[in-house]
Parts: structure tokens; C-alpha cells; sequence
């Protein structure tokens, strides 16, 4: 089974050291619903080498590839018709930035000082077969910090 890279020419690219590579997460907002709440969650994904760094996510179904560390807390995952891989490009020295819409039927008061950490499913576009088994194979995860619910 083949994958199609919107955006990626069969060439190999330089792979960056993972040292170079930062993920962090932090919380935007915390914002009251009928039934518990919405969190926005601020992830980054930050190319501290001179190369610029590529990884592949989905054009639809990008929020599959993060997980967050609490039972309390859920990432809802969009339903797709049309999902595609998608090459993202980090320029040497920039980040990219993701906001993730996190839900919990828990109120704030029950949710104060919950901890958890977001993991993310990081594949690197360095060869393209090898990163398109990887994706599918899930298995390639990154962890940010700890994020504190004040």
C-alpha cells in the first residue's frame, strides 16, 4: 500500500538531529460549557538546527496523531470524506505551532491542578517510503512538558 505526500518530491531530504527538535504544550484557555469544558491547548514544535525540518501529519485527521496523558481529558477526532498525508515544513529556528481543542466533562473546579503531558506522533520526512510505514505504524511519539490546569 502506497501513501500520496501532498507537497513532497521522491527525493530524501537531511533527517534533524532529535536533539534539535522541541515539542512543548501549554494551556490557551479554559472556557465553560453546559456540560464540562473546552481547553485549548498550545502545542509547538520547535527546529533548533540550520536544516529545515519536515514531517509528515493529515490534511483531516491531523488530531489522530496527539495524545494527552489524563483519562479526564479528550482530543475529539474530526470524521474525514477526503484525508491526505501532508509534508510540514519548519523552517532552521522556527516553530510550528498547533492548537488543540481538548474537552472534558469535569468542571473547572474538579479539573484544578490536573497534570498531564501531550505525545504526538512525530515522523520525520527523510525518506518518504520509510516515514509513510512509520505513520501508519504510529509508533514514532514525542512528549512535551508538563501542563498545569490552573
Amino acid at each position: 500500500m502506497s501513501m500520496s505526500v501532498t507537497g513532497f518530491t521522491q527525493r530524501i531530504v537531511k533527517c534533524i538531529d532529535p536533539s534539535k527538535i522541541v515539542f512543548t504544550a501549554k494551556m490557551d484557555s479554559l472556557t465553560s460549557m453546559d456540560q464540562g469544558v473546552y481547553i485549548n491547548i498550545k502545542t509547538s514544535i520547535k527546529n533548533n538546527s540550520s536544516d529545515t525540518l519536515r514531517y509528515l501529519s493529515m490534511s483531516c485527521s491531523w488530531a489522530k496523531y496527539y495524545q494527552i496523558t489524563s483519562a479526564t481529558l479528550h482530543l475529539p477526532i474530526p470524521q474525514c470524506d477526503n484525508d491526505s498525508a501532508i509534508l510540514v515544513s519548519v523552517l532552521p529556528h522556527h516553530s510550528q505551532k498547533t492548537i488543540l481543542r481538548v474537552i472534558s466533562l469535569m468542571s473547572p473546579a474538579q479539573l484544578h491542578n490536573t497534570r498531564f503531558k501531550v505525545r504526538m506522533t512525530f515522523v520525520q520526512a527523510c525518506d518518504i517510503d520509510k516515514a509513510s510505514r512509520e505513520l501508519r505504524r504510529s509508533k514514532n511519539l514525542i512528549l512535551s512538558n508538563t501542563v498545569l490546569i490552573k
